[in-house]
């Protein structure tokens, strides 16, 4: 079985080479996003796999149109959670040690997604593959 996570780009992004998401501002955008994530993991649905997100990632996805969320709710970000409702959050079970290090591009990360799939990677020998956008 393959592992499968999702990371999204973030409104205030942690790493150097993690992608921010200023080019979702406009809200045409953003619904065209989310349906096409739709697209991809409908696509991948009789796979044999394990979907997986961070929680906090999509927090922090999702932290500039949150406000406006309160006054006018988004379908896009219903949407979004009806997609993920059969992945699992990985930080439910984390695996990773804070102990150990971790990089990436030479720059050292902790309580990250890449850091879950490395562990992950040791301790299954399952496939990992990253979603990222």
């Amino acid at each position: 079985m393959a592992n499968l996570y999702l990371i999204l780009p973030e409104s205030e992004p942690q790493n150097q080479w993690m992608h921010s998401n200023e080019q979702f501002q406009d809200e045409r955008l953003i619904v065209r996003f989310v349906g096409e994530l739709r697209n991809k993991i409908w696509s991948i649905r009789i796979e044999n796999y394990e979907g997986s997100y961070d929680g906090i990632n999509i927090q922090n996805f999702l932290k500039d149109f949150t406000e406006v969320a309160e006054y006018y709710p988004n379908p896009s970000f219903r949407l979004l959670r009806s997609i993920l409702s059969e992945w699992r959050n990985w930080r439910d079970q984390k695996t990773h040690s804070k102990e150990k290090e971790y990089f990436v591009h030479q720059q050292a990360i902790n309580n990250h997604t890449f850091c879950e799939c490395a562990e992950r990677m040791v301790i299954s020998q399952d496939h990992i593959i990253s979603f990222q956008f």
